[in-house]
């Protein structure tokens, strides 16, 4: 709940900026000429499309898609496969009225994890077969930083490093294949689905852009 609410603080304060910024008059900078921004965009979490408009040199509203299947399998079985979807609106606040910016804004989330690995069992000392089923909360903050140029072309291409927030995932847990003899207690089994829930609080939000201004 407090890591909710220092997020909505965030956003708060950003928005505060934000309407400070929409009553700065433009100056004539390309981001001005050429408004509209269709990019394409490779990241973690997945790759997509970006959009948005340059309100003036401070300001950019924009949304991205991004989707990424993605699935890496060991030899002796191990693998993980994630299925996401994330859909983000953002605000973007360029504090020197240049290519820097601050962002921020509501983040929606369909993202699934599955994972089997073979290892310890929390402390328990045994090494058992183990199954993770992760799924995260559909809503989350999206806030970061980052850079976009526009040439006088309308070429255009940026950088952006961030994190989406959230609740912490839901995570199921199945131990099979443990040694004959040996078992895993219920409290065993608890203390060790706190480790993906503590490791997956917040998603990594890298991207880089390419695109073309009108």
């Amino acid at each position: 709940m407090k890591k909710i609410t220092s997020d909505l603080k965030i956003l708060v304060c950003f928005c505060f900026l934000v309407i400070c910024s929409i009553f700065v008059p433009s100056n004539s900078s390309a981001d001005d000429k050429l408004p509209l921004e269709f990019q394409a965009i490779l990241s973690f979490p997945g790759n997509g499309i970006h959009v948005g408009y340059h309100y003036n040199d401070f300001l950019f509203l924009g949304a991205q898609s991004i989707r990424l299947d993605f699935k890496w399998e060991e030899e002796n079985g191990d693998f993980t496969q994630v299925d996401g979807s994330n859909q983000l609106l953002m605000l973007r606040l360029s504090p020197f009225s240049g290519a820097f910016y601050l962002m921020a804004g509501p983040a929606f989330v369909d993202w699934r994890e599955n994972a089997a690995v073979t290892g310890e069992v929390s402390d328990s000392g045994v090494t058992a077969r183990i199954s993770y089923k992760t799924t995260f909360p559909s809503t989350g903050l999206l806030y970061g930083l980052g850079g976009n140029w526009v040439s006088d072309s309308g070429l255009s291409g940026g950088i952006g490093f961030g994190f989406i927030a959230a609740k912490p995932p839901s995570v199921e847990i199945e131990i099979t294949e443990t040694p004959e003899g040996q078992e895993v207690s219920d409290a065993d089994i608890e203390k060790h689905q706190e480790y993906p829930i503590d490791a997956s609080r917040t998603i990594t939000y890298i991207v880089l852009a390419i695109g073309w201004n009108f």
